[in-house]
């Protein structure tokens, strides 16, 4: 197995499949992204209220 993927790279991840996991990586961190900047509208909107 080891020595058939050393011989042969490109059989080892085939563009489409390296192409899916960009997207779901992506996707990952859109929503990783999205969620930060709702916890600091969040944190924010509770230290304008406390020192407001």
């Amino acid at each position: 197995m080891t020595h058939h993927l050393r011989t042969h790279p490109s059989m080892h991840v085939s563009p489409g499949m390296r192409r899916g996991t960009l997207v779901i990586h992506a996707g990952r961190l859109s929503h990783f992204f999205r969620r930060g900047n709702d916890d600091a509208r969040m944190s924010r909107a509770s230290f304008v209220t406390k020192w407001g």
